[in-house]
């Protein structure tokens, strides 16, 4: 019974003087370690379960054989569709080209949203993070045309006289809803022309003249002008004339335009 005993003390004793040979060593190897602009990579339990000591040094580690590599960081986060949003939308209505190409989506039918999509064509990332931001970039934009959005510059837009014209190019058909016809002379005999539109929509409206300034031997076709009658709803009609001076004059064709394009009508 006493050999027993005996054996287990003796046995109690070595495992104690070898935990604290093995805590001496990692005791020394952390000192070693930090002497050296080290980060010691080993905790002491592991080295008492019997792992290799390690020590990071600007990214070489040193353990012997073996080597950790240091940890990897996680990728900085996405920016918030808070912060992309205004920026991204606010760049459309500062820069001067991708003011126009905002006009032109409005012209061509698109809801402000899709006009700001359309300005941002260089940037697929950005127009990508739009449509993904969804409500929040639509609400955005809602705002800054309504100007609801403090300190903010002044917004483009479309006049509403425009928004009336149609979204097509213009017809044959849409010639035929124009007269032209001579109207009451000015005090200086200056001739004038009603311009007229029949047609259930808006259209604007241009008259080409074409005539000649000599008193005699006048020429119809020497010089030829242009009279804007403007955007001419239904019922529409307003007063033009050719260049003052003209001894001649004759009506050459009338011009329309929508927002799909323009059309010239011969007379």
């Amino acid at each position: 019974m006493r050999a027993a005993i005996f054996i287990v003390l003796v046995a109690q004793l070595g495992t104690t003087s070898a935990k604290a040979a093995s805590g001496f060593i990692y005791d020394h190897f952390v000192r070693e370690c930090e002497k050296s602009g080290g980060r010691v990579g080993t905790t002491r339990a592991e080295a008492d379960a019997g792992a290799r000591f390690v020590c990071d040094r600007g990214g070489a580690s040193t353990s012997g054989a073996s080597t950790r590599l240091p940890p990897k960081t996680a990728p900085p986060a996405p920016r918030s569709c808070e912060h992309e949003v205004p920026a991204n939308v606010n760049w459309v209505f500062a820069d001067r080209g991708a003011q126009a190409r905002y006009r032109n989506g409005l012209y061509n039918g698109l809801d402000p949203f899709e006009a700001v999509v359309r300005a941002q064509g260089h940037n697929p990332p950005v127009q990508e993070m739009l449509r993904r931001c969804g409500r929040i970039a639509r609400d955005y934009v809602a705002n800054r045309v309504a100007g609801r959005v403090p300190g903010a510059d002044r917004t483009p837009t479309v006049p509403p006289d425009e928004m009336r014209l149609p979204l097509r190019p213009p017809t044959a058909a849409d010639c035929g809803c124009i007269s032209v016809i001579p109207a009451v002379s000015t005090a200086n005999g200056r001739p004038t022309y009603r311009v007229s539109n029949r047609c259930s929509y808006a259209l604007e409206v241009s008259a080409s003249f074409s005539g000649d300034t000599l008193p005699f031997g006048a020429r119809v076709d020497a010089f030829t002008s242009s009279a804007r009658a403007g955007i001419l709803g239904e019922g529409d009609g307003v007063t033009v004339s050719p260049p003052e001076g003209w001894t001649v004059n004759n009506i050459a064709a009338v011009g329309l335009r929508t927002r799909g394009g323009r059309l010239n009508c011969p007379f």
